[in-house]
């Protein structure tokens, strides 16, 4: 899916972005910049709507069956990426509440 690498682009353009506005950029005025980080989030939020609406026509019109083959590697994954994440995020609610 075409919309799917755009969005991705999107993302890369905002990364990019955030990076020049934290390490960069004074916070005195509204640059170029700012201006180029809204505009992909719009870009890149539409992209994202635009790639589940032509999954879900394709998934309708299709009838894919299911690949489960990798199924029993990404559920110990899964557990493992949920407590990496859910841990420093519980940790800072506690410190900041």
């Amino acid at each position: 899916m075409q919309t799917a690498m755009l969005a991705a682009l999107g993302r890369i353009v905002r990364a990019v972005c955030y990076t020049d506005i934290f390490y960069v950029k004074s916070l005195d005025n509204i640059g170029s910049v700012d201006w180029v980080l809204a505009g992909a989030h719009v870009v890149t939020a539409l992209l994202l709507v635009a790639t589940v609406l032509l999954a879900t026509v394709v998934l309708f019109s299709k009838h894919p069956i299911a690949n489960t083959q990798f199924v029993p590697y990404f559920l110990p994954g899964l557990a493992v990426v949920l407590l990496l994440c859910a841990v420093p995020q519980a940790r800072l609610y506690r410190s900041r509440i």
